[in-house]
């Protein structure tokens, strides 16, 4: 069971990049990344934590 939001949205995130759309790999610099390391690379998981943070605020505003 996921709890955490940020898990939740990393794993879309994921998913997206690797099957929807592949060449978003190079843009987030993670081309090269195995699937499992790809939300500790700096530019990816950032992004994956300021969506995050915009959903909290979206929630709680």
């Amino acid at each position: 069971r996921l709890d955490e939001p940020k898990e939740i949205v990393g794993i879309i995130f994921v998913d997206i990049v690797n099957d929807i759309e592949p060449d978003l790999k190079k843009v987030f610099g993670v081309d090269r990344a195995p699937k499992a390391a790809m939300l500790k690379m700096p530019k990816f998981g950032g992004h994956v934590a300021r969506f995050t943070d915009l959903i909290d605020q979206q929630k709680h505003a």
